[in-house]
């Protein structure tokens, strides 16, 4: 299994600007205008007999007080902590199977972005590379944390604000799920036990498992008993090996029935994801040991198939035989395609006297419903964008 560093960097919250839902910012108000200054002018000079035109009065003009300012709009809030691809990692186990990595995040902190185009690999039938026309795939967000996580809760605001589909496409959506992964020792050796290397007639102590070396008991009398006292001390014995662990991971992740479906452009969730506590099975989840919360997406894929045509109806009965005798059974009405076979037909009345056909005897009942056609929905899978508003921690208590 590939591992990932295991340098746990502290939750990273950041609170910015962000939005309105529908995309705008609030305007600021603007501000209140200066008041206009008087004007005058001088009137006509005074006239003698003939009177000449006075100078024309100049114009006094007084500034108005300048405006007050108008306040900013009011944006709203992103609480998203750092975001990072998961780095895929084609291995053997299950862990990491279709998650791959052509996911580009946004450079804005608000909504953060995460532009994917969804995978269409050759040779995905016989490894690992995935094809989202054929099969479910995921990709994988990740924010490094090292918050004890004992009766918390994820919480994720999410949006599909693009959806790109190829020519032809007649089904597709999206499935929001969130996951936490934790650690726990795994033991790969046991220690050994010490060896048995008592003196002359004494009886040896035993290492314990990955301890230091067991003494060997005194030397006795008759050489059998170490209880009788004697003077030459036994051996020591030799140390067992030690106990070697290394780390290993556990994923928790949202139930399936849990996990939000975003079908359209404009669709948005919130996604809930209680944390689980530990359990006694070797392995389990450990919130006290928490290295990453995780976004999860998944394309999803059926290949649910339609009703084929129903089955045609059943021939018409033979003729009856001559003289009383009665008319064969119509046969068997023919089943579609994994339908089931039409009812076979009656058989014709008998014949008023010998040598006189009996009556022609009813058709067969009609056939059974179609199976299942081979034609399912089409996917053609593009590039998708989803937008993150918030991704945060929370009591479990919490709204």
């Amino acid at each position: 299994m590939k591992k990932h560093s295991v340098l746990v960097l502290s939750l990273l919250t950041a609170i910015v600007s962000c939005g309105n839902d529908d995309g705008g910012s609030p305007m600021g108000t603007s501000g209140a205008g200066g008041q206009a200054g008087a004007v005058a002018s001088a009137g006509a000079g005074a006239g003698g007999m003939s009177a000449l035109a006075g100078n024309a009065g100049v114009p006094a003009v007084t500034a108005g007080s300048a405006g007050t300012a108008g306040t900013g709009g009011a944006g709203g809030t992103c609480e998203i902590p750092s975001l990072e691809v998961f780095s895929r990692s084609d291995t053997d186990q299950a862990w990491d199977d279709n998650d791959f990595s052509a996911v580009v995040l946004g450079s804005e902190p608000c909504p953060k972005t995460a532009t994917v185009t969804w995978p269409h690999e050759t040779g995905w039938e016989n490894a690992d590379p995935a094809e989202a026309n054929s099969e479910v795939t995921h990709f994988t967000l990740d924010s490094y944390s090292s918050v004890d996580l004992t009766n918390k809760k994820l919480s994720l605001t999410i949006e599909l604000s693009a959806d790109q589909r190829g020519a032809g496409a007649t089904a597709g959506s999206y499935s929001i799920s969130l996951v936490s992964v934790s650690t726990f020792d795994r033991v790969v050796m046991m220690g050994g036990a010490g060896t048995d290397a008592g003196g002359s007639g004494g009886l040896a102590a035993l290492a314990g498992g990955g301890g230091s070396a067991g003494k060997g008991g005194g030397g006795g009398a008759s050489g059998t008993d170490a209880s009788a006292g004697g003077s030459v001390s036994g051996g020591d014995g030799t140390a067992g090996a030690p106990v070697t662990t290394d780390t290993g991971y556990t994923e928790a992740e949202l139930p399936v029935a849990d996990r939000a479906t975003l079908r359209f452009v404009g669709d948005r969730a919130t996604v809930i994801f209680p944390l689980p506590n530990k359990t006694t099975e070797l392995g389990s989840y450990d919130p006290t040991r928490v290295i990453k919360i995780n976004v999860r997406i998944y394309n999803t894929f059926s290949s649910g198939q339609t009703g084929g045509a129903g089955g045609a109806g059943g021939t018409a009965g033979g003729a009856g035989m001559g003289g009383g005798g009665g008319g064969t059974a119509g046969t068997a009405g023919r089943g579609g395609g994994g339908g089931t076979a039409g009812l076979a037909g009656t058989s014709g009345g008998g014949g008023a006297s010998a040598g006189t056909a009996g009556l022609v005897g009813a058709s067969g009942g009609a056939g059974g419903s179609g199976g299942a056609s081979t034609v399912g929905p089409v996917y053609n899978y593009g590039t998708s964008t989803f937008s993150i508003t918030s991704f945060v921690i929370k009591d479990v208590s919490a709204p």
